[in-house]
């Protein structure tokens, strides 16, 4: 039997053995927070120096995300990488990327956000759900699913509230509203809005401006690697916004 297959019926085992006593069962969770806490306390450091994470954001699964430089993670932000594992990062956050204050990032198969992304306040990507097959089951026993992939092209804006769904590409370029719900994949340099989102607006290079829909059939764009090629010429290095993100003396 492979190793990592030991490991989860070895973990599998002492979770039944556990339920049966409820102290027990209470002292070990308390026990594993703490040691995983004081554990996970190195990674930070390892990040002090070249990005801002907050000391209230959470990150369950250090060891499956690559964080890039120049990052700010707001106060408050949960990121949840379900399966993982240390020999695969399913998650991957590019150069100079913004991430507001309360976001909940619950990743499935992989998420990626590519560089000068950003999100404002109270944004939302789920990429991983509880099993629901049996109602017979308490779902927070069940498992998580792990098929879905996320992909925030370069450049991406998110606004207040905006919520992305499954699996889903945003391309590069693209504006999605506040309080949006994206559920299907976003074409580059889109402005989408609503509850289910539509998109209302595509940027045209000739006109440099942005158009409606309807007039946007033929419009011609950069790919995203030469996209983000003129965006670092033009912007190598991105002065955060830190009071917005913040646990702390962030007024102005």
């Amino acid at each position: 039997m492979e190793p990592n297959k030991i490991r989860k019926c070895t973990k599998e085992k002492l979770k039944l053995w556990l339920r049966r006593n409820k102290f027990l069962a209470l002292t070990a969770s308390r026990f594993f927070v703490f040691l995983h806490g004081v554990l996970a306390i190195r990674y930070r450091f390892k990040h002090i120096f070249r990005n801002h994470i907050a000391w209230s954001s959470r990150i369950t699964g250090w060891n499956s995300i690559k964080i890039g430089s120049n990052i700010v993670i707001g106060s408050g932000t949960w990121i949840n990488i379900n399966q993982r594992n240390e020999h695969f990062k399913s998650m991957i956050i590019s150069d100079n990327v913004f991430i507001g204050r309360n976001n909940f990032f619950t990743v499935g198969k992989n998420l990626r956000i590519r560089e000068f992304c950003l999100t404002a306040s109270n944004c939302s990507f789920i990429g991983s759900s509880h099993v629901n097959v049996n109602p017979m089951v308490p779902y927070i026993t069940s498992g998580t699913t792990e098929t879905d992939c996320i992909y925030l092209g370069v450049n991406c804006f998110l606004g207040y509230g905006a919520m992305v769904i499954g699996d889903v590409t945003v391309g590069h370029g693209s504006i999605i509203g506040a309080g949006c719900l994206v559920r299907g994949h976003i074409p580059p340099f889109s402005i989408v809005v609503g509850n289910p989102c539509k998109i209302i607006r595509r940027y045209c290079f000739s006109q440099s401006a942005w158009v409606k829909v309807e007039q946007s059939d033929n419009i011609q764009f950069p790919c995203e690697e030469d996209y983000l090629e003129a965006l670092k010429q033009g912007f190598p290095y991105i002065l955060q916004p830190l009071s917005a993100a913040v646990d702390f003396l962030g007024d102005i």
